[in-house]
């Protein structure tokens, strides 16, 4: 018989591999991005430029009730935050009310986040 642990071990696994290679692309590549061809301003964005550091932030949230937290021992302040879309899959929390685009783009700025960018893996987030 299988240990549930094992399952909830291989799916830890699976989303650390996803932050890692994500880390990789923002500290190793350089991110010269156009707009609508790479990313699309959302109804929240600001408009002008932005140089700031890039920070990942997890999949941004914040559930102290959930034992959660992905802005527990990083400083965002003044920095673009990278972040994923959807949550993480964990036996017995619910990560649902934190996945919503509007819900995942206030967070950032809660922490004093000059920007945000989320990483939607090719999945269709809405947008342009």
């Amino acid at each position: 018989m299988r240990s549930p642990h094992r399952a909830v071990g291989a799916l830890l696994l699976v989303d650390l591999l996803i932050y890692f290679l994500l880390i990789v692309l923002v500290f190793l590549l350089s991110l010269a991005m156009e707009i609508y061809e790479d990313f699309c301003p959302t109804l929240y964005s600001g408009f002008g430029d932005v140089e700031a550091e890039v920070v990942f932030a997890g999949y941004d949230i914040s559930a102290p009730d959930l034992g959660w937290d992905d802005y527990q021992d990083i400083n965002v302040a003044g920095k673009v935050v990278a972040i994923l879309y959807g949550n993480p899959r964990m036996e017995r929390k619910d990560f649902s009310k934190y996945s919503p685009r509007q819900v995942k783009l206030l967070n950032p700025d809660r922490h004093g986040a000059c920007g945000c960018h989320i990483d939607s893996n090719g999945r269709d987030i809405g947008g342009c």
